[in-house]
């Protein structure tokens, strides 16, 4: 798998990651060679439907027409792709995709990543994670969803063991070996930068690192220089039908937007998107569902919790992806 670090800006909060084989140049000459072929590919959101636009003008280089189809919700773009009303799309992760070929018994096949979020660490004493001494103080997210990447970190950077086979979903409770006797904290991610100057290290969110005044090129950790180590079912990716999965003029799509251009236009989208506030009215079930999928990544949660009609949530966004909520089920 080839990867591209593609986000060197001041957000430097996503990377690009390209994999799926290169289009040869004889597959692409046979197809620019005839009539531009059109191809429709269905995103969710308006600023995904501003960077595939600027993708589509790329494609017209290459004798591609390019469509692209905004939709409001995570089910029709892939019932949308299994129709033929589009033949593309490129708003769900891993995760999501094997979960709806396993439940709709359908053979949706992913042909190229588009983008995953980094951990960071940080240290007003020290330049690596390395070079932590005894008894170090380091800061862990206290948020279940995330603090199994911080501690794989730790593990990458050899400073504990965890359980085998626990990955990302480790927990404090799956640390067997801290040679160090590091103290390890949890707090609540929007806490980390406060408490920085009080620990050795801490694990902070790219947008509020930036927040608080710090630069992401001054992070003593990211994951992204180890990918191999980020859950590979939380990659976002470009999903065709399984029978186009070899199409070459899919893969040259792919490869138009895996490219340092297409990074850059969408570092300038966040940034026109930022403090943006939106409304959201609807059913309770609606809001509940939305709440699920934010805080488990899926519906799995939806029962989990109860959602009053006429209440209020309020949550936030962050330049690099990360969501918390400020309250849920304000009455």
């Amino acid at each position: 798998m080839k990867i591209k670090h593609l986000f060197l800006t001041a957000i430097a909060a996503i990377t690009l990651a390209a994999c799926g084989s290169q289009t040869s140049k004889e597959e692409v000459k046979e197809s620019t060679t005839e009539a531009a072929q059109t191809v429709k590919v269905a995103v969710v959101g308006s600023a995904a439907h501003e960077l595939w636009d600027y993708v589509a003008e790329k494609a017209k280089k290459e004798n591609i027409d390019l469509e692209v189809v905004e939709m409001n919700d995570y089910v029709l773009p892939n019932t949308a792709l299994e129709e033929g009303s589009v033949q593309m799309n490129a708003f769900q992760h891993r995760a999501y995709l094997a979960q709806w070929n396993k439940d709709k018994g359908s053979d949706l096949k992913e042909i190229g990543t588009t983008f995953i979020t980094p951990l960071y660490y940080f240290s007003t004493k020290y330049k690596s994670l390395k070079d932590l001494p005894e008894k170090a103080k380091v800061l862990v997210p206290k948020e279940v969803a995330i603090q199994g990447r911080a501690l794989v970190a730790l593990q990458t950077e050899g400073l504990i063991t965890l359980k085998e086979g626990v990955g990302t979903k480790a927990s404090l409770a799956d640390i067997t070996s801290n040679p160090r006797n590091l103290e390890i904290i949890e707090a609540e991610s929007a806490q980390a930068p406060q408490m920085l100057q009080d620990v050795d290290a801490a694990s902070i969110n790219g947008s509020m690192a930036q927040d608080a005044g710090l630069k992401i090129e001054d992070n003593i950790f990211t994951d992204a220089n180890h990918l191999d180590t980020i859950p590979k079912d939380r990659y976002n990716i470009i999903v065709v039908n399984g029978k186009d999965a070899d199409n070459p003029v899919y893969k040259k799509i792919v490869e138009l937007y895996q490219t340092d251009d297409v990074a850059k236009k969408m570092d300038e989208i966040i940034s026109g998107h930022k403090d943006k506030k939106i409304l959201v009215v609807a059913h309770a079930g609606v809001i509940q569902a939305l709440i699920s999928y934010y805080l488990f990544g899926n519906l799995d949660g939806y029962w989990k919790f109860r959602i009053d009609n006429g209440s209020m949530t309020k949550m936030h966004i962050m330049e690099d992806g990360y969501t918390y909520f400020e309250y849920i089920n304000l009455l």
